[in-house]
């Protein structure tokens, strides 16, 4: 129950925080959401965590495009076409976060 309550909470300082874009009436806002995936989050997550978040977020508002990825996914799901669509990245990362290629970390960095 408390991961759920943390859950709750950085979902809504996330649509806080949108919600100057979305409300001057932009475009949608493109959130990549990125989750490195270990197996112990499935001990409080059905479906791991970013799937939570995007599940909740997606639930929450009509004015964010979201894109759930993880590190197992093709170019670490960070390859230069998420990276470009994103307008924000949610990043979980505990355990797994050394795998990031120099490669792909280049490429976060050169997002401006």
């Amino acid at each position: 129950m408390r991961s759920a309550h943390k859950l709750t909470f950085v979902i809504a300082a996330l649509v806080f925080n949108l919600c100057g874009v979305v409300c001057h009436g932009a475009d949608s806002i493109h959130v990549l959401i990125w989750d490195e995936r270990q197996p112990r989050q499935n001990q409080a997550y059905d479906d791991y965590l970013g799937n939570e978040i995007a599940k909740r977020l997606q639930a929450s508002t009509d004015d964010m495009d979201i894109r759930s990825v993880s590190l197992d996914d093709a170019e670490q799901g960070l390859g230069a076409g998420n990276l470009e669509w994103a307008d924000v990245i949610v990043w979980w990362g505990h355990v797994r976060q050394n795998e990031i290629t120099e490669a792909t970390a280049k490429l976060i960095a050169e997002q401006q």
